[in-house]
């Protein structure tokens, strides 16, 4: 997930490769994440806004029967910045809502998993309340935009955007002279904004 994106056209359908592998069109897509490191290690993964999750515990799940994975964690945060997280039985497990980034962490090295869903061109994802409330959000796999200062530049009202590396060393666009990187393929990032009842509607091919 560190490495830089790449889009290669190859018949007519997009293949995008980033530290895992990620066949993309409007019909569908299908990543394999690599998570190459263990908990205390923390991945923030982007899921298509069209899934089979209902719940932190079905993508816990969903890792954990992959081949080669074992699942630590599961958690989602709020816009206050409390959190649930899955570990396990009589842990946090709450509904997973589409838009929403996950963070996860594995037992170990885990490639196996394969992410499967699709785009929904008409989502809206909302940002009800400013800075300091942060949103965790999955960027869409076929985004146009390919650095956190291009993304900043497409959301409304944007006051800042992080990514988070595995060891939680970060990089926040906020404005020129801020840091900048180039996005990722299944990296979630974290989003602020400067007003109340901001939506956005991501560009894609």
């Amino acid at each position: 997930m560190k490495k830089h994106m790449k889009l290669l056209w190859i018949a007519g359908a997009i293949l995008l490769a980033v530290g895992g592998a990620a066949v993309a069109s409007n019909m569908g897509f299908k990543y394999a994440a690599n998570l190459p490191t263990a908990d205390p290690d923390i991945y923030d993964v982007s899921i298509p806004l069209n899934h089979n999750y209902t719940t932190l515990s079905s993508i816990f799940d969903d890792i954990n029967t992959s081949p080669g994975c074992t699942a630590a964690s599961v958690t989602v945060f709020n816009p206050d910045q409390s959190s649930c997280t899955w570990n396990g039985p009589f842990s946090c497990n709450t509904a997973y809502n589409s838009g929403q980034g996950i963070r996860v962490t594995v037992g170990g090295p885990c490639t196996g998993w394969i992410i499967v869903g699709s785009h929904n061109p008409s989502f809206q994802y909302a940002f009800p309340t400013n800075d300091p409330d942060i949103y965790d959000v999955s960027v869409p796999y076929h985004t146009t935009q390919t650095s956190l200062a291009g993304l900043y530049s497409e959301i409304p009202n944007a006051a800042s955007v992080t990514i988070f590396n595995p060891d939680q060393s970060s990089c926040t666009w906020n404005g020129p002279f801020s840091c900048n990187v180039a996005l990722s393929i299944g990296q979630g990032v974290r989003v602020t904004v400067t007003t109340d009842g901001t939506l956005w509607t991501p560009s894609h091919y």
